[in-house]
């Protein structure tokens, strides 16, 4: 019984861990990133800033040079 739950509970474990070895194999996973969780969670740039305890021009720069990385890449 115990070998067959370990077994189950495994192969659960390398499904939920697929899509982060997807991502450790790009060259650059995280383009893009802040910009779209902030978006997706209908976070204004303003209020992440303050959460962050930065200035929003701060926010800014960082989701433009997650852009300008990813237009370097080609993508």
């Amino acid at each position: 019984m115990r070998v067959e739950e370990r077994e189950r509970t495994r192969k659960q474990l390398d499904k939920e861990m697929r899509p982060f070895r997807v991502a450790r194999k790009q060259k650059h996973p995280t383009q893009e990133l802040l910009r779209t969780v902030r978006q997706v969670l209908g976070v204004p740039m303003a209020e992440l800033a303050k959460k962050a305890g930065v200035n929003r021009s701060v926010i800014f720069r960082l989701e433009r040079s997650e852009r300008r990385e990813q237009s370097r890449c080609g993508r």
